[in-house]
C-alpha cells in the first residue's frame, strides 16, 4: 500500500473522483479543502455513503484521499511522491507516522547529591593535572 509522503502538493495538483456519484472537487483544491468537500458531499448523499460502505470521518475520508492521490503518483512514476506502508491490522490502512526521539537519559538525575560531590574532585583535574576549587 502506497501513501504520500507529504500532503501539500503533487504534480499537477491533488485530485479526487468518487465513481459512485460522479463527483470530484473543485480544481486546485488543497488536501484539506478535498477531504472537506469530500465529506459534505456524502453528508448529503448518504445513499452514496451507504453504497459505498465508508464511515462518515474526516481520519477515514483523509486516508481516501490520500491513497487516491498516492496511486495516482505510483501510476505516473512519481516515486519521489510516496512512500510503502504496510497495512495495519484489521484490514484498515495504516497510516505513516514520525515517533519523536526518545529523551536521553539524565545522568545527573535520581544520583544522590554525596554522588555528586564525589565525581567533582575527578572532573576538577582535567585540566593538566592541576586542581582546582570545587
Amino acid at each position: 500500500m502506497v501513501r504520500l509522503i507529504k500532503r501539500d502538493q503533487i504534480p499537477n495538483g491533488l485530485s479526487f473522483y468518487l465513481a459512485a456519484s460522479r463527483w470530484s472537487p473543485r480544481p486546485n483544491s488543497s488536501f484539506q479543502g478535498i477531504v472537506e468537500s469530500l465529506y459534505r458531499h456524502l453528508q448529503l448523499n448518504p445513499t452514496v455513503l451507504t453504497q459505498l460502505g465508508w464511515q462518515l470521518d474526516l481520519g477515514f475520508l483523509s486516508d481516501k484521499v490520500d491513497e487516491w492521490n498516492a496511486n495516482l503518483c505510483q501510476k505516473m512514476g512519481w516515486k519521489q511522491y510516496i512512500q510503502e506502508v504496510a497495512p495495519a491490522v484489521g484490514g484498515q490502512p495504516g497510516r505513516p507516522f514520525r515517533r519523536r526521539p526518545a529523551p536521553a537519559p539524565d545522568p545527573v538525575a535520581g544520583r544522590s547529591g554525596g554522588a555528586i560531590a564525589a565525581a567533582l574532585p575527578v572532573a576538577s583535574t582535567c585540566c593538566g593535572g592541576r586542581r582546582h576549587a570545587a
